[in-house]
């Protein structure tokens, strides 16, 4: 599994359980439901706070399958790819389903990561060919 991220991030942390949030691109928000979201214990994060509206939060790190997958959801989506690098991941399937389940985003629970590599000319010059298909 493959996943585009910041060049200066402590990518350690994407194996810390407490950072497994994923959050849409446009920060999109959902209806509260009430005591399943807020539920009033100290490990909910999602609370609305009396506005009826929470961030959409989904458990889970997002990832594509392979490089060509993460090249078509980028050419799709957008990502700014100044300083950034690739980052390879390991570990199983989330309970949640992806923002971008159907453009080909997964979200896991990582235990390892397997590489950690720069985005290349090369890689830019795919994710813009694949714009002007």
């Amino acid at each position: 599994m493959i996943r585009i991220d910041r060049a200066d991030r402590d990518h350690a942390e994407l194996l810390d359980s407490a950072n497994w949030l994923s959050f849409h691109w446009s920060n999109a928000t959902r209806e509260c439901r009430g005591c399943e979201d807020c539920g009033g214990t100290t490990e909910t994060l999602i609370q609305c706070y009396g506005e009826g509206m929470v961030d959409d939060v989904r458990h889970g790190v997002s990832v594509c399958r392979d490089e060509d997958d993460l090249i078509d959801y980028l050419a799709t989506v957008g990502a700014d790819l100044e300083n950034c690098v690739l980052v390879e991941l390991s570990g199983p399937y989330s309970d949640d389903d992806a923002h971008d389940e159907d453009l080909g985003e997964y979200l896991i629970l990582p235990t390892e990561i397997t590489a950690v590599r720069p985005v290349d000319d090369e890689f830019v010059a795919r994710v813009f060919a694949k714009i002007d298909e």
